[in-house]
């Protein structure tokens, strides 16, 4: 699995959302089962840096 695909199962994973604060405007988020990501690789492509 890469790219764009491991983006979308990230972003379907099931939360717990907690609202906290005076006025329970920030929202925190947890996933209900712990995202584990054991190996990631960025490939660079015609990057320049100055």
């Amino acid at each position: 699995m890469e790219g764009y695909d491991i983006l979308e199962k990230i972003g379907n994973t099931e939360i717990v959302e907690q609202y906290v604060g005076n006025d329970n405007k920030i929202a925190f988020h947890t996933p209900k089962e712990p995202v584990i990501i054991n190996k990631a690789t960025i490939e660079i492509i015609n990057y320049f840096a100055e």
